[in-house]
């Protein structure tokens, strides 16, 4: 073969090694991308485990509040249940515990997710410098 056609030969050589290179980015870029989705997908599910925590605390209060109306009504109606009516108070004061407690599970689920949510940025940051880099 002539000079020519060793020419035609290394460009096509060359074109096929930059097709594989931009084959690789491509792919690397998909990986990042699914890794990023799954990031995303596992934050939604911390955020629908809030939501559940959440409803408990609501409902939880609200049993409070009508334990403690109950007492209040109870004594009204009879000042001779003194026992009856340490009884739910101290009731109330265990429910009133858990819904503390209840409340810092909300607390450490938020500073979880608001870790998560940095992370996430950071990755979507370094994924967003590296697709431009490319």
């Amino acid at each position: 073969p002539g000079a020519p056609q060793r020419g035609k030969s290394r460009f096509k050589m060359g074109v096929g090694n930059y097709t594989d290179e931009i084959s690789r980015q491509v792919s690397e870029i998909q990986l990042s991308t699914r890794l990023a989705v799954d990031a995303i997908a596992a934050f939604g599910i911390e955020i629908g485990s809030i939501d559940q925590i959440t409803t408990s605390l609501a409902s939880a209060m609200e049993e409070q509040s009508a334990a403690t109306q109950e007492i209040a009504r109870s004594v009204q109606q009879a000042a001779s249940g003194t026992q009856m009516v340490s009884t739910h108070i101290h009731d109330v004061s265990h429910g009133s515990q858990e819904t503390g407690e209840m409340a810092n599970h909300v607390r450490i689920a938020a500073d979880q997710m608001s870790t998560q949510a940095v992370h996430l940025a950071n990755e979507i940051e370094r994924f967003v410098r590296g697709v431009k880099a490319a």
